[in-house]
């Protein structure tokens, strides 16, 4: 895999789409995963899940070398106690990152100094929609919703769905913070001072960002080519 020449400058995020089912991604699986990650992969009873899951770890990795001009393997990740992946060991918070795939696509944000959370999300007709909407929408996001024809409400909830995700991952506290509570139908800043912004990743999926503080963001999405 080839890496990408990179400073990070301030004020700058860049979010990275990544092809999980590319070839040249799986033959790194072997060489570029932690025991504990391979133990996860094993996990899964299917097959192309457990693939896809190794892909993006070894995506993540090799990104974060990148950025840190080390080896992969002296890369080290560990896990913040709401569940957020980070670097270990916890003494320089310069970058910091976020990942999320759903079915073939993975996306890794990275940013300098400020926190961040990204979800994708693929959009799926064979779920309770109308159940997902009263479980996780705010009141005023229901209404707006219930305005909308089918195919526009789907869209909507998960373009809605991948904000709040992006914003509960970002803060690293899971779901502590009721979905409910946060209202997201606007890009642009949301609750605590974080920036969401909605991201194009072809048709099929929702996705977004979310950045901690109200600072300038230079958004810059790549694709990485392996």
């Amino acid at each position: 895999m080839s890496r990408p020449p990179l400073p990070l400058p301030v004020g700058e995020v860049h979010v990275w789409m990544v092809h999980l089912d590319d070839a040249a991604l799986a033959e790194l699986v072997d060489t570029g995963l932690s025991s504990e990650e391979k133990e996860r992969a094993g996990r899964f009873r299917n097959q192309r899940q457990a693939q896809r899951f190794a892909s993006a770890r070894v995506a993540l990795r090799h990104l974060l070398a990148s950025y840190l001009h080390c080896d992969t393997r002296s890369v080290a990740l560990g896990t913040a106690p709401g569940g957020k992946p980070r670097l270990e060991p916890v003494t320089d918070r310069w970058l910091c990152f976020n990942l999320s795939h759903s079915d073939e696509m993975a996306l890794v944000g990275v940013s300098r100094g400020r926190e961040i959370g990204v979800d994708l999300e693929r959009l799926r007709d064979d779920v309770d929609l109308e159940g997902l909407v009263a479980r996780v929408m705010s009141p005023p996001e229901r209404r707006l919703l219930s305005r909308l024809p089918p195919k526009p409400r789907q869209a909507a909830f998960y373009r809605f769905w991948a904000r709040k995700e992006a914003y509960l991952k970002g803060l690293g506290t899971g779901f502590q913070l009721e979905p409910r509570a946060v209202h997201v139908t606007g890009e642009g800043p949301a609750p605590d001072g974080w920036v969401l912004h909605d991201l194009d990743v072809g048709p099929g999926y929702a996705a977004a960002l979310a950045v901690e503080g109200r600072g300038p963001v230079r958004l810059r999405q790549m694709t990485l080519d392996c």
